[in-house]
């Protein structure tokens, strides 16, 4: 009778062990939702959302995703090949220049992309952690993650996208 009673003691902790992980990112997703409605308000910016779909990167490409985002946006670039799934979208105008920010689930975790309709770099000089690309009339600023860590943010921070879209089209951009 103690063998059952500790096995059942067992499986209630493991519950409630996956229960505060699931708590957790749900938590996790609804305050990065909250905190890119205030960005995107902030900035002037509409949101459009979707809010993450919250545990776990999908195993499928998400048939929906192309409604979050504007159609001239390409997705045939590397790692926008990768993308999974869309989520916190944001769009905007700066200087007559569309801006797209979104985070996405990429094959390898959670990435922040920064995007601007125009051949020119607004963006100044790559640093850090951060890669430009350039495609079908976009210049794309993203980051993508080292490490798949559910307890760790992937994305940009909000006050590091806040400083990225303030600073477009300055020539010496510094971020760490």
């Amino acid at each position: 009778m103690t063998g059952l009673l500790n096995l059942f003691l067992y499986q209630l902790y493991i519950i409630g062990i996956v229960a505060l992980f699931v708590g957790f990112a749900k938590l996790q997703v609804m305050f990065r939702a909250r905190s890119m409605r205030a960005l995107a308000a902030k900035l002037g910016f509409k949101y459009l959302g979707p809010p993450s779909i919250g545990v776990g990167i999908p195993p499928f490409r998400d048939r929906n995703m192309r409604r979050s985002l504007p159609a001239s946006f390409p997705l045939n670039w590397w790692p926008g090949k990768d993308i999974r799934y869309v989520f916190d979208v944001i769009e905007g105008e700066k200087k007559g220049v569309p801006i797209l920010i979104f985070d996405s689930y990429l094959f390898r975790g959670q990435c922040t992309v920064i995007a601007c309709q125009t051949e020119d770099n607004p963006f100044g000089k790559k640093a850090g952690a951060d890669y430009i690309a350039q495609h079908d009339g976009w210049t794309i600023l993203y980051r993508i993650p080292y490490v798949i860590n559910p307890l760790a943010a992937s994305t940009m921070s909000t006050w590091l996208i806040e400083q990225v879209v303030t600073e477009l089209w300055k020539e010496d951009v510094r971020r760490d």
